[in-house]
């Protein structure tokens, strides 16, 4: 059911009526001396697949860069791209969907900051975008000093948000349509399926006995994201003319919530042209004809005309995980949700997020005081595991540095190292809703021992291993148990909690 989201209440209404109606009734900017096709498949090679390659008349270049919002993997393949763009081709400005006009994007400058170790900064980097917490141009614009992140959506446009009743819409009406094939027969399974409390399967049960209406929901769901706008909104005005062709009971909420989702379509393929503006608004800006445009797949295909309209060079590149409709590491609805809301992905009382983030295509949140103070709280407890093999402990070099931080003041009076390597601490922690005493257990365990330096993987090293640990993950992520541990880099795992009884027994170093 919790895959439905808050549209349940939605659901139930449509089911206790849908049920008595049948009782009643039975780019890319490239070098002049290479190829846009050559440059895209260098940087896609392993992580994206490049489609729609158009040469221009000019020097202006855009690559668009197409994801599904939820996937975790499509996020670090898509910052693999953005690493190698930057570090081969010279990127520097990125126009993102989700940060309107008339906002800049956060300054970062207090993460380039932390301390005098890039390499460390780099880990937390990877490691805050493997969790979901930013996306693939947050984390080039924490890794990079010299990278412009630019607004590319309308405010009023993107404001647009959808009520409860829209969001499931599509799925009521496919549902009442439905209901025009229910006969006797199927009717102890919807009544146990009703007295089990199973709302997602009855739904899905009733749609399956109408062959038109399965095609429809299968097609709805099918590699959603990869649709655009335009053909989801003609998709919508067939089930609703086919809900009035059938005498399907729509109510009149229901009608409304439909003609809302369809307005919210609407909007989109407007966004679309606003998103394609701003880009090129960059490029001519004297920014540098190479400029990457980061977007719902939804807005490719609203675009690209546009594209071939200016007579600008572009290359569509899609992530391997969305080619194949790959659900390993998604965030789930309730994760997304929060995102949305500028909060963590992390679910109350499990990890750092949910313990700062104060709990009320997401807005970036590197900005945000939670964030700045889990990222700080990750810097601090990556230094003090690394310090528990060393003497004197904690090593007065890094307690400088982790003294110095502005979020973050370790209780030292709390501080204590195990016998089996563990370090254990309480923190003050500035999060959204003011100061946050954090306890934490920390260590470096045997299977992930710091390599030596000389043998350390560069960054594009780690982003690619941590997409390797993200693809083997079994389907979209779910809530984790109590006892679950914090990946904070290569090498440090720790435990976070409001109390030091909070923290259990659980060991890391063992």
């Amino acid at each position: 059911m919790a895959r439905y989201g808050k549209g349940v209440v939605w659901l139930l209404a449509a089911i206790v009526v849908g049920l008595a109606g049948w009782g009643s009734q039975a780019c890319l900017a490239l070098p002049q001396t290479q190829s846009l096709s050559d440059t895209l498949s260098d940087v896609s090679r392993g992580v994206a697949r490049a489609s729609e390659v158009k040469q221009g008349a000019g020097e202006r270049r855009v690559c668009i860069l197409e994801e599904m919002h939820t996937s975790v993997a499509g996020q670090i393949e898509i910052a693999v791209v953005l690493l190698r763009l930057h570090d081969r081709h010279a990127l520097r400005h990125i126009a993102l969907e989700g940060l309107v006009g008339g906002k800049e994007f956060p300054s970062v400058r207090w993460f380039h900051s932390l301390g005098n170790d890039k390499v460390l900064r780099d880990e937390i980097a990877v490691r805050l975008l493997q969790s979901g917490e930013i996306n693939a141009a947050e984390f080039l614009s924490l890794v990079y000093p010299d990278v412009a992140i630019h607004p590319a959506d309308d405010p009023q446009l993107y404001a647009v948000e959808l009520t409860e009743g829209a969001k499931v819409a599509s799925l009521v009406y496919l549902y009442k349509i439905a209901l025009k094939s229910v006969r006797e027969e199927h009717l102890p399974r919807l009544m146990e399926l009703k007295r089990q409390g199973k709302l997602g399967d009855l739904i899905e049960y009733v749609i399956s006995l109408d062959e038109w209406a399965k095609q429809k929901h299968a097609e709805l769901k099918a590699h959603k994201s990869t649709v655009s706008t335009k053909e989801e909104l003609a998709k919508l005005r067939e089930i609703q003319k086919k809900a009035e062709s059938v005498g399907a009971p729509i109510l009149p909420e229901e009608k409304a919530a439909m003609a809302e989702l369809m307005s919210f379509y609407e909007a989109a393929m407007k966004r679309s042209d606003v998103l394609v503006k701003a880009a090129l608004d960059v490029n001519a800006s004297g920014a540098g004809s190479l400029v990457a445009l980061k977007v719902g797949a939804a807005h490719t295909r609203e675009m690209t005309p546009r594209l071939d309209e200016a007579r600008v060079a572009y290359g569509v590149l899609t992530p391997l995980s969305l080619v194949a409709g790959a659900e390993a590491g998604d965030i789930n609805f309730a994760s997304f949700d929060r995102k949305c809301r500028l909060q963590s992905v992390d679910w109350t009382g499990n990890f750092s997020g949910s313990l700062l983030d104060g709990r009320r295509m997401a807005a970036p949140v590197v900005g945000e005081t939670w964030f700045k103070g889990k990222s700080q709280l990750y810097f601090a407890t990556a230094l003090l595991a690394r310090m528990a093999g060393s003497e004197p402990f904690p090593d007065p070099e890094g307690k400088k540095k982790i003294d110095a931080l502005d979020l973050v003041r370790v209780d030292w009076s709390t501080m204590r190292k195990e016998a089996n390597g563990d370090v254990v601490f309480k923190a003050s922690v500035q999060g959204a809703k003011g100061q946050v005493d954090i306890w934490t257990r920390c260590g470096v365990p045997k299977n992930l021992v710091t390599p030596p330096e000389s043998s350390k993987p560069n960054l594009e090293e780690m982003l690619l291993r941590s997409l390797e640990e993200v693809r083997k993950e079994k389907g979209t992520r779910e809530e984790p148990p109590i006892t679950a541990l914090e990946r904070i880099t290569l090498d440090v795992v720790a435990k976070f909690a409001r109390s030091q009884d909070a923290l259990g027994t659980v060991r890391v170093s063992g």
